[in-house]
């Protein structure tokens, strides 16, 4: 049982739709800033994967390992694109809420 002091006063939270509007653009620019950083770098996180895997002896564990990482870096920059994609459509959105009267 949760005990409560009695003289506690309910609190009443109003809640600012401009101030509301700008936290949710914030996080959705950091999502924003993110998503690209990710798309950038995991491509050549990808090259660096299939230099190594070139250089390494065929089907060797090192060369396995090589595809792996690159695999897994393509994959994972395709979805930072989208990540991207869908976090400046979210921007836009908020930015049409900023719009209206």
């Amino acid at each position: 049982m949760i005990k409560t002091p009695r003289n506690a006063a309910a609190t009443l939270i109003t809640l600012d739709p401009e101030a509301l509007r700008l936290e949710h653009l914030h996080a959705a620019t950091e999502r924003l800033n993110v998503a690209q950083y990710a798309a950038d770098v995991l491509p050549e996180l990808a090259t660096v994967f299939q230099a190594i895997k070139q250089l390494a002896e065929a089907e060797s564990l090192i060369a396995r390992l090589a595809g792996v990482g690159s695999y897994l870096a393509e994959d994972w920059g395709n979805t930072a694109c989208c990540m991207r994609e869908e976090a400046q459509e979210a921007i836009n959105a908020i930015g049409r809420e900023g719009d209206r009267p």
